[in-house]
């Protein structure tokens, strides 16, 4: 049944069958006019509204793509759980997700009337299954700390906890089972306790908080709790029985408690919970935090006991999920969690959702159960039902960058980029000591600040040179991470630096398959426009590119024809005639043409290949390529890892590859070619030698040799100060 904005009410509970259902839902309860935010949730396109009014809410409440429920038209839905909410409470909200439920819905976002999403709500994941990052830490998880604010906590986090750091673990799959409810962060005056907004909010401005927008998303895996709440939330069906709000708690811990029991039933049925970077912004009311604090304070003082307590908590096998659903119910009430009327409602809330036709969900075998002791310390995660697929797992280090963080008392303002790229290049360098004019207000950080730098080590025994890259691209791009064979011996070798980096850990051999760190970097679902792939002995003029397009591929002019029908024994490149040359090529173009089994964002590997030919201006020919920088940008990140991939399987080498999905999915007019010097033999002795302000990269650059070294601190420095921050130096000798 729907009800449209001027309906009289109808009499009965059936779908309308003159209005198409719609699939996706916003849900909301107000007790105002129309606000600003709402009519901005009601012309989102695809998505439809659904407001449930309360005593105080307008009796002509009305707006475009709106249905607004007033208590009368609650009561004519004759819903089992009406009878069980109050008035003036939040839990009439319920009624809105049955509203939904009845009229359709596969995705229900609930969100309150003051708070405004970003991007037409395409930041989460739809789909049904997706590449990323799953936490690799214990019992808690922070995502305010994952998404750069290392000192803030949700509403809800344990306040015995808010001092310890979350893991900087992370496993990742390109096959996750789809979070089926997804949380994301909101800038602005996000969801915070009483304590915080008391002891870290001035009184006299709102909270203008901002998360790292450019870091991935997370998925929380078995044995591993996080406060969410009901204010940016996506569901997918699949979780529609954990949108209930319980009544018997106060209005600042309801949809928290909810949020706790909701998880521990997901470990039931393998679904899993998710944050995502900020995609909505909340501007929050004046009102009394003292007051909030008294609806709080047993969230503060038994979350601990009730993280224990689900922890641990189990369901007999002979049970069906609702019947776990109700079972968890019944025994927080016996432990004073909840109060007693919750059960009532929780039934009525299971007997509502099976009358309207939702599947009830079937229960997996998961890490904790009736037949197990519980032994979280040993929980493998590659036991967690979210992941399907056999193949292994990718370990990852991610440190997000670091935001500002909201303090009352005035603090000394961080210093400006130029001054902290100064004090960072002097460091390294003895000759860089005097500035005598800068700063410039135009910076290579503007531009970079949304591209991820992947650096790439072919080999583990440079890892040490991470404290001169980090000086020399640290204050340009924001957003950089490293990538090799060894995370432990990165971990070592790092660890005296004053700082954690990002890691990716992936077989390199021997840099023969690099690519393969691209791959993985796009994997972890950074939100950045592109990523550009540099080897740890490139030196890179980032100045020189700042008028690049961030649309297109970025490459070097270098490269050799190949002849794809040559042999491998009559060719005089080492490569080709290689195993991971000619014949491993051969296989993958056998494979792409078969044309099975591919995704929905490759129209055809025909056109890929056409695409090559077209650039190399013949079928028998490859572009085999120097492929030690270049830049892939967002819109083709999902097609070039998966052509990647393909020509992994059978482990062809990277300058065969790299240039070949290039050249298959960019065309030669939008191609930016990338001018440099890539030396060879007695060359690379002395580099510098050949170093040129307008070229835009220079390869390689040994950091281990002292002359090498010494010219890059005379001559590529200064020039970074001056062109990217606009410091010049005292006895500049940059030529």
């Amino acid at each position: 049944m729907r009800f449209a904005e001027t309906d009289k009410l109808p009499a009965i509970k059936i779908k309308s069958t003159d209005i198409s259902p719609f699939e996706k839902w916003i849900v909301v309860t107000s007790i105002h006019p129309p606000t600003d935010d709402v009519k901005y949730l009601a012309q989102l396109p695809g998505w439809r509204v659904v407001v449930v009014g309360d005593v105080k809410s307008p009796a002509n409440w009305s707006f475009l793509n709106c249905d607004f429920l007033s208590i009368e038209k609650q009561q004519l839905l004759n819903f089992k759980i009406t009878g069980s909410l109050p008035y003036k409470s939040y839990a009439r909200k319920d009624i809105g997700y049955l509203y939904a439920i009845l009229n359709g819905a596969k995705y229900i976002y609930e969100t309150d009337d003051d708070n405004r999403p970003s991007g037409n709500l395409e930041g989460f994941i739809y789909t049904p299954e997706t590449p990323g990052l799953m936490y690799a830490g214990k019992k808690l998880f922070n995502p305010y700390q994952h998404f750069g604010q290392s000192t803030l906590w949700p509403r809800g986090y344990p306040l015995s906890k808010i001092g310890a750091a979350n893991s900087r673990s992370y496993w990742l799959s390109n096959s996750w089972t789809s979070p089926t409810i997804q949380q994301g962060t909101v800038n602005g005056d996000p969801d915070v306790d009483a304590i915080f907004r008391l002891t870290r909010k001035s009184i006299t401005s709102p909270l203008n908080v901002t998360f790292d927008s450019h870091a991935p998303p997370v998925l929380v895996p078995q044995g591993v709790f996080s406060p969410f709440n009901s204010q940016n939330t996506l569901f997918h069906e699949r979780a529609f029985w954990a949108l209930l709000i319980p009544t018997g708690t106060t209005f600042r811990m309801c949809d928290i408690w909810r949020g706790y029991w909701a998880q521990r039933l997901m470990w039931e049925i393998g679904d899993r919970l998710a944050f995502f970077p900020p995609n909505a912004h909340q501007n929050r009311s004046a009102h009394s935090y003292m007051e909030d604090a008294e609806d709080e304070k047993d969230m503060y003082f038994q979350t601990d006991t009730l993280i224990d307590f689900l922890t641990y908590w189990t369901c007999p096998s002979s049970m069906t999920f609702f019947q776990c659903v109700l079972k968890l119910t019944t025994d927080m009430v016996v432990k004073h969690f909840w109060k007693s009327e919750e059960i009532e409602l929780t039934s009525r809330w299971l007997e509502d959702l099976l009358e309207l036709g939702y599947p009830e969900p079937k229960r997996v075998r998961n890490i904790i159960s009736d037949y197990e002791t519980l032994k979280l310390d040993n929980v493998n995660i590659s036991n967690d039902n979210a992941y399907k697929n056999p193949t292994s797992f990718t370990n990852i280090t991610f440190i997000s960058v670091e935001q500002k963080s909201p303090q009352v008392a005035a603090s000394n303002e961080e210093d400006p980029i130029p001054q902290k790229a100064f004090k960072s290049l002097s460091k390294i360098c003895p000759n860089i000591t005097t500035m005598v004019s800068g700063l410039n207000s135009t910076l290579s950080s503007n531009y970079y600040y949304d591209i991820l730098l992947v650096i790439v080590f072919n080999l583990p025994g440079f890892y040490s040179n991470v404290r001169y890259l980090d000086a020399l691209y640290g204050q340009v791009f924001p957003n950089i991470i490293y990538c090799g064979d060894n995370a432990s011996l990165f971990a070592e070798q790092t660890k005296h630096l004053g700082k954690q980096f990002s890691f990716i850990e992936e077989p390199l051999d021997r840099g023969t398959v690099n690519y393969m760190c691209a791959v993985r970097a796009i994997e972890m679902n950074f939100s950045v426009k592109g990523f550009l792939i540099m080897g740890d002995d490139v030196l890179f003029k980032h100045w020189a590119l700042l008028n690049s397009s961030k649309d297109h591929f970025w490459t070097t002019f270098e490269g050799r024809y190949i002849s794809i029908n040559i042999s491998q024994s009559n060719h005089r490149w080492f490569w080709w005639n290689s195993e991971k040359g000619k014949e491993a090529f051969d296989k993958t173009l056998e494979d792409l043409k078969i044309n099975l089994s591919i995704p929905h964002f490759i129209n055809s590997t025909s056109l890929f290949l056409d695409s090559l030919w077209t650039f190399t201006g013949s079928s028998d020919l490859i572009e085999a390529a120097i492929c030690d920088v270049y830049y892939i940008p967002a819109s083709k990140r999902l097609q070039t890892s998966w052509f990647m991939k393909k020509f992994h399987q059978n482990r062809v080498f990277s300058e065969i590859v790299v240039p070949t999905v290039v050249r298959g999915l960019e065309t030669k007019k939008d191609l930016v070619r990338m001018n440099g010097s890539s030396l060879w033999k007695g060359r690379r002795e002395k580099p510098f030698r050949f170093y040129s302000k307008v070229q835009h990269f220079l390869h390689p650059m040994k950091l281990t040799d002292p002359v090498t070294f010494l010219d890059m601190c005379t001559m590529y420095v200064p020039d970074i100060l001056r062109y990217s921050f606009g410091i010049t130096l005292l006895n500049n000798t940059s030529v």
